[in-house]
């Protein structure tokens, strides 16, 4: 089965044979949140390479720790990087307000209006 239009997905993962069931959930336009501007506001990951991690482990007791390994190696300690930004907490982050994202379409004109028959 292929999708060829969104809606098509809903049909190729509700008929996976898997056990329980996957239940597809449609999101709406209003439903994004911009975690964007608390990311910039809050976090620095300058020195997090995490495109060249293997292993990432993020624990409860301390989420802006976040400790990474380059390879698969037990032998190898995991690199500790604290992405928190200087003078911000946690209670910072709790008290911040999360925004809803700006309804905004991407897609130009031309494309939108492109009929492809």
């Amino acid at each position: 089965m292929k999708a060829f239009v969104p809606k098509d997905l809903h049909e190729v993962v509700t008929s996976a044979r898997y056990n329980p069931p996957f239940e597809v959930i449609d999101m709406e336009i209003h439903g994004f949140w911009d975690i964007k501007s608390l990311a910039e506001e809050f976090l620095n990951t300058t020195k997090v390479n995490i495109t060249k991690s293997v292993c990432i482990r993020i624990e409860k007791e301390c989420p802006f720790k976040i400790k990474m390994k380059q390879t698969y190696s037990d032998v190898e300690n995991w690199q500790i990087y604290n992405v928190l930004k200087k003078g911000k907490t946690l209670n910072d982050l709790k008290k911040a307000e999360l925004l809803k994202l700006a309804p905004e379409n991407k897609i130009n004109d031309v494309k939108k209006n492109h009929c492809c028959l």
